[in-house]
């Protein structure tokens, strides 16, 4: 199995790990444990598993690690050397710069706030091909964003949503559908800027 050998200064140990066989690797470089717990706005931990990643990919440790439930998360990385880490809740569809050190024993960030997706509520009107407020149907949103396709009821010719108002580049697609009628509208495609106005829909084709 190989050798191993280590040297001891208080409660720490430095050396060389060696592996041969289907285990092989070696690194000379003393490591420390980096850990932290991510939290949104609110202090609520951050769904799980969301990912650690190490932009040094500190072999043998590999690139990352991945939180716990409670939003707490412990990564390996070198001792005494800057460390740059990227955070990605499992929410989200980027990642979030952290970057600090050196430190030379394990060193706990405590909590990081990171981006969480705020719901923000918006409302528009929907007409039939008469232009008169839609009285019996319904809106099939969807999202470049990784949220599911939606159906949203439309009551007496108004409906009310809620959108992701913080993710920068999301886009909201509607298409009214009329059940009297059995007509679909033209989609249409929304920022989050343009929707917190009052928009107008058609069912009509």
């Amino acid at each position: 199995m190989g050798k191993r050998a280590a040297q001891r200064s208080g409660n720490e140990y430095t050396g060389n790990v060696n592996r041969t066989g289907y285990w092989m690797f070696s690194t000379g470089e003393p490591a420390m444990v980096l850990s932290g717990k991510m939290v949104d706005y609110k202090g609520t931990a951050v769904s799980c598993p969301s990912q650690i990643v190490n932009e040094a990919d500190f072999w043998p440790f590999g690139p990352g690690s991945l939180t716990n439930c409670d939003g707490s998360f412990s990564i390996w990385i070198a001792k005494n050397v800057p460390f740059k880490i990227k955070l990605w809740p499992v929410f989200l569809n980027q990642r979030e710069d952290l970057d600090g050190g050196p430190y030379s024993t394990d060193f706990n960030l405590g909590e990081i706030n990171v981006r969480t997706v705020l719901s923000t509520a918006v409302s528009g009107k929907v007409t039939d091909c008469d232009n008169n407020p839609l009285q019996r149907g319904y809106l099939i949103r969807k999202s470049n964003f990784n949220i599911p396709e939606k159906f949203i009821p439309v009551i007496n010719g108004i409906f009310n949503d809620y959108v992701a108002s913080n993710v920068i580049g999301t886009t909201y697609t509607y298409t009214a559908v009329d059940l009297d009628a059995r007509t679909e509208g033209v989609p249409k495609t929304f920022t989050i800027s343009q929707l917190m106005e009052i928009v107008t829909l058609s069912s009509c084709q």
